[in-house]
């Protein structure tokens, strides 16, 4: 392009013809480094809903799920981002993962409590032929778990298969396998991020206190096994494992948890930690244990959300 020592003066109207007139919209592109919506989400980390489909195949249980299974059609302003990179969500079908679109409200507005999935969905899964969401409830009829609480709107990953060698195991222990699991698997080869590190160090800090409580005071014990940070990042509640439930079967005709359970981040009113499972066409169970058990059919499952 010629230099000029003198300003340039050209009829009104006319342009020079190195030059462009850019719009309001190309001004803006330029300023930002001419990205679009989608590559900055890209740029950090995340990824559109048609990469996450593409990736994950049959494992993405997403928006058109959410409506054909719980009758909620989400706007798109609704649908929270996919907080997972492309890298993660490879790593994620590897592990035999899916990723799971889960909502906090029904389609008449209400909470999505595990009392009103099962007003819900249990019509569906009976038309359908495939039996009951859950067993006998008298039990737990009146816990918080069942009729207040609700799963969080967010994206999960979540393990279709309790994680290897996490039954016959005690809470603790299970979460000994829940840490080897993130640092040998879901991020091996990567950076751990800081919080999950933050979480593991806690753990770590407090396992020899909570070594003896499992003993001495289990249900102190069990408080504070629940409210572990690592605890809140890798396990499910309740609502949130039996979401995930007919959520599968009636896509996927994939009825999970059918010979055992998974033990949540929750606990009943006496103290013990509440498990879901043995989810056949019977109903799922809901089953409550002290940290310190051990069972054969109690293992857990891994679900993140971040």
């Amino acid at each position: 392009m010629p230099k000029f020592e003198q300003p340039i003066i050209v009829p009104k109207g006319t342009v020079f013809k190195e030059y462009q007139v850019l719009t309001p919209e190309e001004e803006l592109r330029l300023k930002m480094g001419d990205q679009r919506p989608e590559s900055r989400q890209e740029s950090q980390g995340k990824t559109s809903i048609e990469q996450a489909a593409e990736i994950m195949g049959a494992d993405f249980l997403g928006p058109e799920v959410v409506e054909n299974v719980w009758g909620v059609k989400l706007e798109t302003k609704d649908i929270p981002p996919i907080p997972f990179s492309r890298a993660d969500l490879g790593r994620a079908k590897e592990l035999n993962q899916q990723l799971v679109l889960r909502v906090d409200k029904a389609a008449d507005g209400s909470p999505l409590t595990m009392q009103k999935m099962n007003e819900y969905v249990d019509p569906k899964l009976a038309q359908a032929g495939k039996g009951k969401l859950l067993y006998d409830i008298d039990w737990y009829k009146n816990e918080e778990f069942y009729t207040t609480e609700t799963p969080e709107i967010s994206w999960a990953l979540v393990s279709k298969e309790l994680i290897s060698g996490s039954t016959n195991k005690n809470y603790l222990e299970q979460t000994e396998v829940l840490i080897t699991y993130l640092q040998n698997e879901v991020f091996r080869d990567m950076a751990i991020p800081p919080e999950y590190q933050d979480a593991i160090q806690e753990f770590e800090s407090k396992k020899a206190v909570l070594v003896t409580l499992i003993e001495s005071d289990w249900q102190e014990a069990a408080k504070q096994l629940s409210e572990l940070d690592i605890t809140r990042l890798t396990r499910q509640t309740p609502a949130e494992a039996v979401y995930d439930l007919p959520t599968n079967l009636l896509t996927n005709n994939d009825r999970r948890l059918e010979r055992a359970y998974t033990w949540t981040k929750r606990r009943r009113s006496g103290g013990r930690l509440v498990g879901v499972g043995s989810a056949d066409a019977g109903g799922a169970g809901v089953s409550a244990s002290r940290p310190g058990s051990r069972d054969g059919g109690l293992g857990v499952s891994f679900s993140r959300s971040r």
